[in-house]
């Protein structure tokens, strides 16, 4: 058996498969806290980490894994976790050693709570076997809700849009035929946020009328793409005859000259989004959160459409569609961008549009998250309380058996 199919059989599921009744935690008794506790994967995941706590947990008490103990894992509402190997979903969970094992939780200690999945790259990049979504289906199952980042059709086709009338509710997982069916977890899309290399400024961003670049793109160029990154920017200007301020190279997440890649972006009114290895980049959260209005160009990306669908308001939208520039083809914005490169006043109240529908969307995402967290609590102590006066109706029927005999 190779090494790591092996550590993967030899470590135990960080939820049990296919078990979907939670446990009686916590006590019926105790309230659920509306300052949710969030366990996070910081070793694992120490890039996107300012991102949670900046915007969806903000306020919230975030845990890291190494650090947590038995109260914390039985406070938390939320699980911020990633696969061992990104590659090898087989291997399970990160944290089936950094806080399962450590703290030698019992099977299902984490059943009932909610699941945000990070850093699933490769999940909607390939392209996924039956065998690939009885994999999915097994580690999803048993979590009250599941949140994920990067999306693909092959996801849109597994999570099915819901029956009409219940168009705000997510779809689930079609996980018919795995662990004797019936297994459906609900799953939905989450932002993937900004990089590591991201530093969120707290004052408002520069308007557009005072940046000197119109319209740009900084980053890495993606040589091993066909067609690659500057390819792609030589076909947008040849298309829409606009200059792409570029710079390409060893820039934006991990590497580079950061505070040059601020400053770039910062000082530029439009942000041309190209996609790397896969469609949802951090870049697209980067160009929100500086106020350089996006463009996105649907053949531009490994699945442009799919991947956004949520955030470009196709699917259970939630806000109004964005303001900013979209279309199939660089052709197709040639004559918006004309009007908007002649009138300055024109490019600034689109950065105000769109700055004001990003807040809204956060907010929206932010209350969302919160609500299924707190909603799964309070279902946890449903079930203990409704197993706490089962438990004393038995107790209570078999004194009175005693009694009579």
């Amino acid at each position: 058996m190779p090494r790591a199919r092996a550590a993967a059989a030899t470590s135990p599921p960080l939820v049990a498969p296919c078990a979907l009744a939670p446990p009686p935690s916590p006590s019926p008794r105790q309230p659920c806290a509306r300052r949710l506790t969030v366990l996070y994967p910081c070793a694992r995941c120490p890039w996107t980490r300012r991102w949670w706590e900046s915007t969806l947990f903000a306020s919230h008490r975030l845990v890291c894994y190494e650090e947590a103990t038995h109260d914390d894992v039985a406070a938390a509402h939320v699980v911020v976790a990633a696969f061992r190997s990104p590659r090898e979903k087989r291997e399970g969970w990160e944290f089936s050693r950094s806080l399962v094992r450590r703290l030698a939780l019992p099977a299902g200690a984490l059943r009932g709570k909610v699941l945000v999945h990070v850093d699933d790259e490769y999940g909607a990049r390939r392209a996924q076997r039956a065998a690939d979504w009885a994999v999915y289906c097994s580690l999803y199952a048993g979590w009250r809700h599941v949140f994920r980042n990067y999306w693909s059709e092959a996801w849109e086709a597994m999570v099915p849009r819901p029956a009409e009338g219940a168009a705000w509710l997510p779809g689930r997982l079609n996980c018919s035929g795995v662990c004797g069916g019936g297994v459906s977890p609900r799953v939905e899309w989450i932002p993937l946020g900004w990089s590591s290399n991201w530093r969120p400024h707290a004052a408002p961003p520069r308007p557009s009328t005072r940046r000197g670049v119109f319209l740009g793109f900084y980053g890495n160029e993606k040589y091993q793409l066909r067609p690659n990154r500057a390819a792609l920017i030589g076909r947008f200007e040849q298309e829409t005859g606009v200059k792409v301020t570029r710079h390409l190279g060893r820039v934006g997440f991990g590497k580079g000259n950061l505070s040059h890649y601020e400053r770039q972006m910062r000082d530029t009114q439009l942000c041309l989004q190209i996609s790397g290895l896969s469609a949802e980049c951090y870049r697209m959260y980067e160009s929100l959160d500086a106020g350089c209005v996006p463009v996105v160009v649907d053949q531009f990306g490994q699945e442009t459409a799919a991947q956004y669908r949520f955030l470009l308001g196709e699917r259970r939208r939630l806000a109004a569609p964005p303001p900013f520039l979209r279309a199939a083809a660089p052709a197709a914005l040639r004559g918006e961008l004309e009007r908007l490169r002649r009138e300055p006043a024109a490019v600034l109240a689109l950065q105000a549009a769109t700055a004001r529908w990003w807040n809204h969307s956060l907010q929206l995402l932010r209350g969302r998250l919160q609500h299924i967290a707190w909603a799964s609590c309070e279902g946890r102590r449903t079930a203990a309380a409704a197993a706490a006066a089962a438990a004393a109706a038995a107790a209570a029927a078999a004194g009175g058996g005693r009694r009579g005999f």
